[in-house]
């Protein structure tokens, strides 16, 4: 990963809203896993600026992009910030015609994890994931279904951890950790890693 973290900025054809020390900390988990074998996700993508990044940053694995480009959705009793349908405004056409323009990224709409429409994803192994889905359940959805298909030392960074917009968030990941053995490293600036 030749890339320097002020290069890989400037070169980002889409917008992103994820502050920069919790992009700085996403930066130097790739770098964790750049010698892994396997593949990076992201889901949740929004405008797709950090899947962007995440693609100019190691452009040799592939990407996989999932978000429902319809916005979030139903919350739970855990969330009490977001709502169904909050970040809506985006445009799916635009994000998958940037994106699949950088030859790694394999962008998908629908909500997450779907058995057909995200079928080839149930086979693959993963070294970076980013997840960004701001609410419990689909947090928890997320870690349950690439928990189990990490490689050896790979990577989760999940988004929002303790924020204080996402309580549910950080209870998902809290709970989901009390039953495996990844420990959590809260980066200060509301977002998380794990290493399996």
């Amino acid at each position: 990963m030749k890339s320097s973290f002020l290069s890989i900025t400037k070169q980002l054809k889409l917008p992103t809203i994820i502050p920069e020390a919790r992009l700085i900390f996403l930066y130097n988990a790739l770098l964790e896993s750049k010698e892994l074998p396997g593949i990076n996700a992201e889901i949740g993508s929004y405008w797709g600026g950090s899947a962007n990044f995440i693609s100019i940053a190691s452009p040799n694995k592939r990407l996989y992009v999932c978000d429902s480009f319809e916005g979030l959705p139903k919350e739970t009793k855990e969330d009490t910030h977001h709502k169904q349908g909050d970040f809506a405004n985006t445009n799916y056409e635009y994000v998958r015609n940037v994106l699949t323009s950088l030859n790694n990224v394999i962008v998908i709409k629908g909500f997450f994890p779907d058995k057909i429409l995200h079928d080839k994803m149930y086979s693959e192994n993963y070294s970076f994931v980013h997840i960004d889905v701001d609410l419990y359940k689909s947090t928890l959805d997320c870690l349950s279904f690439f928990w189990s298909r990490m490689v050896k030392n790979g990577v989760i960074i999940i988004d929002d951890y303790r924020w204080r917009d996402c309580p549910g968030v950080t209870q998902a990941v809290n709970e989901f950790f009390l039953s495996q053995e990844g420990k959590i490293v809260d980066s200060g600036y509301g977002n998380c890693m794990v290493i399996k």
